[in-house]
């Protein structure tokens, strides 16, 4: 049978399908990121949201909201973020409960090393699906 309901964001769906079933599979499996150090895909998203607002001196409520992650979660991966050495934390000027966090030169240098071959396992099939609308 011919499923048409979907029109013209078929491509689009079938990539989107495909890229939250890898995902999904993967979630809970540490795998490897370099320099002997392994996240889960999730500790992953919150490492690049972390460089993502880094210039921004957002704190890290911000940014465990932005991601759909309670702080409780987002704190315990930012720990171990600091533990690795991949991200660095700072206590605001005058709130001591207000931090803020900052990659650190060596999860920068990690982090550019390693989206290349996360761009090519992981996203090119959903930007290909994209490509071709």
């Amino acid at each position: 049978m011919k499923i048409k309901w979907m029109g013209r964001y078929r491509e689009l769906l079938k990539a989107l399908v495909l890229h939250c079933n890898v995902s999904a599979r993967v979630s809970s499996i540490s795998s490897d990121v370099g320099n002997g150090i392994s996240l889960t895909p999730y500790e992953w998203q919150v490492f690049e949201c972390i460089l993502e607002h880094e210039d921004e001196n957002v704190n890290m409520i911000y940014m465990s909201s932005g991601l759909g992650v309670p702080q409780s979660t987002f704190s315990k991966i930012s720990k171990k973020l600091c533990k690795y050495g991949l991200v660095e934390r700072y206590q605001a000027f005058g709130n001591r409960k207000n931090i803020i966090l900052k990659g650190s030169e060596m999860g920068r240098g990690l982090y550019l090393a390693h989206t290349g071959q996360v761009l090519e396992k992981v996203f090119a099939p959903l930007f290909s699906g994209l490509d071709s609308l």
